[in-house]
């Protein structure tokens, strides 16, 4: 197994495991302070049966008292022990209001207890045993033996069954706590032995990717150090190539000047193909030229006001705009953090193209329109992750020319790439390319959406504020 999948699959059964381990952690723990809680309860109501049964011989002891002397201190003393009786008696009641047996039961005793006082309560107002008869007081003391021996039954009952209940529970809380320990020492011995894979797949993937770093390093700087001599040689062999191009020019005008007339007509045809491919030629280096100048970015960043740089281009480009009736119309556009040169060579180049591929017979019409979006909403597949959470500035750029197919719409920003002959279409396949290294070195991103014989649409986006910061 790779090591990445099996640093995934460790790290993933390791936080897996540490999560049982705390649902059992946390349900093993509740599970005992719930039997906990449910013993100290079944505690509590065997108390309190049995102070109930207290309180019953005591009330029993004090009407017996006072039938026998007639003593008013036994009365006494027997009214405030009822009291206590009815009130141990209530909360026994909410103490088994969730055990439906023992709740029948506490209702038996309640009924007993109360015929018993309404049977004492009733003689004592007749004063049926003031004259102390022994055969009425033998009477009522048997029946009050056959009631008080059903009490006493009825609450054995209750502790025999609370008994019953508190020895579930005990040995409900015993086992418990007999298998969590171990359940917990499995858990975290599996957690700890996946999670010691996890690091050494770790270890292991980072030192692999230290190397991979420094493998990469290495071929960045090379790569470096390979781009600056390729954009020095491009830009000395630009520069060397101008001398031979000068003379090749300058020393055609001169034939064309002195001997045109000397020519013959194949002569004529000739000369005019020199100075052509010379015109060409001298297009492209300057093109290659700006195109090395915008990889090594020597420009300073500045505020520039989109409305003043686009006025002042076409007032540059009036000549093609007249030529071509062409239409240029732009909405209000921002003030950008950018490189004012750069910038205007991005808007020359994007115009000079919608007049350039205009249609026959149409005057060409341009619209250049302007708002910001967030970086999520930019439909661009090289877009960063950072990038989406920032805004941008979105500049649109329409016309109405012949358009192309969507197929190349990443092709026509490659450098030296063409989608029409150099005889339909003067240009040196470098504009588009130029724009692209613009756009780069301003972090943003452009696209295109266009279709054949109904025009293009270039999609500018550059990001609010420095992008220096970023």
């Amino acid at each position: 197994m790779k090591p990445k999948k099996l640093l995934n699959l460790a790290f993933s059964i390791s936080i897996s495991l540490l999560v049982i381990l705390s649902i059992i952690s946390y349900t093993r723990t509740s599970e005992i302070e719930r039997y906990s809680y449910w013993v100290d309860h079944t505690y509590n109501v065997m108390l309190e049966s049995e102070k109930m049964f207290s309180l019953m011989k005591g009330t029993i002891s004090s009407q017996r008292g006072f039938i026998l002397t007639n003593d008013s201190l036994f009365y006494t003393t027997f009214l405030s022990e009822s009291k206590l009786l009815d009130a141990s008696l209530k909360k026994l009641k909410t103490l088994v209001y969730d055990n439906p047996s023992q709740v029948s039961r506490i209702n038996n005793l309640e009924n007993l207890l109360l015929k018993r006082k309404k049977e004492l309560n009733a003689n004592i107002s007749n004063k049926k045993f003031l004259n102390k008869d022994a055969s009425d007081i033998k009477n009522f003391i048997f029946v009050e033996r056959n009631i008080t021996n059903k009490i006493e039954q009825i609450i054995l009952n209750i502790n025999n069954e609370e008994r019953k209940l508190m020895e579930e529970r005990l040995d409900a809380r015993e086992r418990i706590q007999k298998v969590t320990p171990n359940f917990l020492l499995i858990t975290s011995a599996l957690a700890m032995i996946f999670l010691g894979i996890s690091f050494y797949a770790l270890n292991k993937e980072l030192r692999k990717r230290l190397v991979s770093q420094k493998d990469l390093e290495l071929k960045v700087s090379e790569l470096n150090r390979s781009n600056a001599e390729l954009e020095q040689f491009a830009y000395v062999a630009s520069h060397d190539l101008q001398e031979p191009l000068r003379k090749i020019r300058a020393f055609s005008d001169r034939l064309v000047m002195k001997h045109k007339d000397a020519l013959v007509e194949d002569g004529k045809m000739m000369l005019e193909k020199i100075q052509s491919s010379a015109e060409r030629m001298q297009k492209l280096i300057d093109d290659l030229l700006n195109f090395s100048r915008m990889v090594k970015n020597i420009d300073e960043l500045e505020n520039v006001d989109l409305n003043i740089l686009l006025k002042g281009l076409m007032r540059d480009m009036a000549d093609p705009i007249n030529d071509y009736n062409a239409v240029i119309n732009v909405s209000s556009l921002p003030i950008i953090s950018a490189y004012s040169n750069q910038i205007y060579q991005l808007f020359q180049n994007l115009i000079s193209n919608s007049i350039k591929f205009s249609k026959l017979e149409v005057s060409p019409i341009v619209n250049i329109t302007y708002n910001f979006v967030k970086g999520s909403e930019i439909n661009n597949m090289d877009i960063s992750i950072a990038s989406k959470g920032k805004e941008f500035h979105k500049i649109t750029v329409s016309d109405n020319g012949i358009g192309f197919d969507q197929q190349f719409a990443e092709k026509i920003f490659i450098i030296f790439q063409r989608l029409h002959g150099k005889l339909e279409y003067e240009g040196t396949g470098i504009g588009l390319a130029i724009c692209k290294r613009i756009i780069a070195n301003h972090h943003g991103y452009i696209t295109a959406k266009s279709k054949l014989n109904n025009g293009s649409t270039f999609f500018i986006y550059l990001p609010i504020g420095n992008f220096r910061e970023d």
